[in-house]
């Protein structure tokens, strides 16, 4: 068995789940919703609970500079059935004049980590909103459906297992063919996502 079999399968779990976390966020100027902190924090905690996984968090570096805090983070995800264990680091960013910076910076990372860990579609990725303008599919095209979403993040996960890879990892190699965040998935796009992560858990 591929080490850390039962942790990668909860993510995967997880990752089928996700899609209870409400966006009670909103980006007037883009018209979109958005998952905020506390969306995610709450919604996926119960998640966590329900497959068998806890996390704990560390701050390991921190900085400021004027009104800005800078935290380098390490997470770590547990599997309460086998005790293995997956360490991730972000880093988060916070301005404020008074001294919740380092909070702010905090919770940046802490969402920062469920949105690449889980592959949570929140809609607010800044490399998905250049210009002030977010990514859209043609009129013509359909938006993927839940179900081709869920196979898509369950092949990642299956791909990053079976090539000894991270689900971000493999995450990252799929958006060079398909050049969306997975939330903006057309139908068509969702299908060649899965022919190419197919493809690549079979070389």
């Amino acid at each position: 068995m591929t080490q850390n079999a039962s942790i990668y399968k909860k993510i995967a779990k997880v990752m089928s789940e996700v899609s209870r976390v409400p966006k009670n966020g909103y980006n007037s100027f883009n018209k979109y919703k958005y998952a905020t902190e506390s969306d995610l924090t709450e919604s996926i905690r119960p998640i966590l609970n329900e497959v068998g996984l806890a996390f704990f968090s560390n701050v390991l570096e921190q900085e400021r500079n004027g009104d800005f805090t800078k935290v380098k983070m390490e997470f770590t995800l547990i599997d309460l059935d086998t005790s293995e264990t997956l360490k991730s680091y972000y880093w988060g960013e916070g301005q404020d004049k008074n001294d919740k910076g380092l909070y702010k910076a905090y919770t940046g990372a802490t969402k920062y980590f469920f949105m690449k860990t889980f592959l949570i579609p929140t809609g607010d990725d800044p490399e998905g909103n250049e210009d002030n303008q977010t990514p859209k599919n043609s009129k013509s095209e359909k938006m993927a459906t839940d179900k081709q979403l869920d196979l898509v993040k369950r092949l990642i996960i299956e791909v990053a297992n079976s090539t000894e890879s991270t689900q971000e990892n493999t995450y990252k190699a799929l958006k060079n063919y398909i050049k969306k965040d997975i939330e903006w998935y057309s139908e068509d796009d969702a299908t060649k996502a899965i022919q190419i992560l197919n493809k690549q858990k079979g070389a």
